[in-house]
């Protein structure tokens, strides 16, 4: 008899997958379904998306797919979580590029800048930031921020939030007030 628990989960399914045993496989897949809850969910999500870097099966891509679907279907109280925060930048940027992350872009903003916050270690605010806080931060989202569709952004909230923490890479901004001025 196995115990899962979350800790184990992908360490047993990848055991199951190596000797081929395919009850265990869906076993764990249920888990996972049965498991899968806000709170939880970033740190899921990660571990699945390591998994399928280093296995690229189909069942690494499914449970992937599972976990992704749970936080795009969940993501304004995912993202309100401690645990979002502690994300890999590649399940980020995965949540951030997609058009299923039910979000309004100002909200994808928010949070995104929350966690490379919390990434550089910075809780100061946007006003009291050293030159040294803002590269930090930007470093973390570098990437990133390509995927935030920053014109959708409302023109005052991108004044007010975006422009005054001076991340956006200039390529980035020409269109910034696009839809504010519609």
């Amino acid at each position: 008899k196995i115990l899962l628990t979350t800790d184990t989960l992908f360490d047993v399914i990848a055991l199951a997958e190596e000797l081929g045993i395919r009850d265990l496989e869906s076993q764990c897949a249920s888990f996972l379904t049965d498991t899968l809850n806000v709170k939880n969910a970033p740190w899921l999500l990660t571990l699945a998306d390591q998994y399928h870097r280093h296995r690229q099966s189909e069942k690494s891509r499914q449970l992937l797919d599972q976990c992704l679907r749970f936080v795009m279907e969940n993501a304004e109280d995912v993202i309100a979580t401690r645990e979002f925060l502690d994300a890999s930048s590649s399940v980020v940027m995965q949540l951030v590029s997609s058009d299923q992350f039910a979000l309004m872009e100002e909200d994808v903003w928010r949070c995104v800048l929350r966690w490379a916050k919390h990434k550089s270690g910075i809780a100061t605010p946007t006003k009291k930031w050293t030159e040294t806080d803002r590269e930090k931060i930007s470093k973390k989202l570098a990437g990133i921020v390509r995927h935030v569709r920053l014109p959708l952004i409302d023109g005052r909230i991108y004044a007010d939030e975006v422009e005054p923490t001076g991340v956006i890479p200039v390529e980035l901004t020409p269109d910034r007030y696009s839809r504010s001025e519609e």
